[in-house]
């Protein structure tokens, strides 16, 4: 397994290097490739955190299971900044500065990427989201046509955290993609699943065990790539 660091977006900002090898490509991405030829492909979408290094293991896990994994840097405007969990207020600043539009273009870029750079199809490829990039991965499910999007515990369900962005709700009624959710047993997500429809489904958090959310995301897709 290798991971790259990928740095060509339409503002010409990029991410602290951190070390590893810089390429070019529409927007930031952290890439993990698999050991042997990629079987399928998947964008991680990291929460108002940034890309953290436990978002880098969830793309280092996928590329364990034969997948080429890319996450952008959402926050590439400010260096690729990461910020901890004790930091929430700023952490939300930054996300609030965040420009729909380019959030929108750096999903396309991502996807773009996996298909013309590295050769793997829109129906082999995933898109999994955390928090805000929960709302972001149900937002390219109603957007672009691949194998599946997976959202935990998304943000914005009622209105979006960014004008010209539409909620989650709006979203999931017009879903062009499988899509699954996962929220607490009282989350307001639940009572948006009937606007789904037979695109999608929520589900609570698989609680003990090895077995986690991730997995069960990984499963969901698994079964849905072509």
């Amino acid at each position: 397994m290798s991971t790259e660091l990928i740095t060509e977006h339409h503002h010409a900002h990029g991410p602290a290097n951190r070390g590893r090898r810089v390429l070019r490509t529409s927007a930031p991405l952290f890439v993990c490739f698999p050991d042997t030829a990629p079987r399928a492909a998947a964008v991680v979408l990291h929460d108002i955190y940034g890309l953290t290094e436990p978002v880098e293991d969830l793309c280092r896990k996928l590329a364990r299971c034969g997948y080429v994994a890319v996450a952008p840097l959402l926050y590439y405007e400010n260096g690729g900044r990461e910020f901890r969990p004790e930091n929430t207020g700023t952490a939300e600043a930054a996300m609030a500065l965040l420009r729909a539009e380019d959030l929108a273009a750096d999903v396309a870029g991502a996807l773009s990427h996996l298909r013309d750079r590295v050769g793997v199809p829109a129906r082999s490829t995933g898109v999994l989201g955390i928090g805000m990039g929960g709302h972001l991965a149900t937002w390219a499910a109603a957007e672009h046509e691949f194998a599946a999007a997976v959202a935990f515990e998304p943000r914005g369900l009622a209105e979006a955290p960014w004008g010209g962005a539409p909620a989650v709700g709006q979203a999931l009624e017009r879903l062009r993609t499988p899509w699954l959710g996962f929220a607490g047993p009282e989350d307001p997500l639940f009572g948006l699943r009937d606007r789904a429809g037979e695109f999608g489904d929520v589900v609570a958090p698989p609680r003990g065990g090895e077995l986690g959310w991730w997995d069960e995301a990984v499963r969901f897709v698994d079964a849905r790539v072509g």
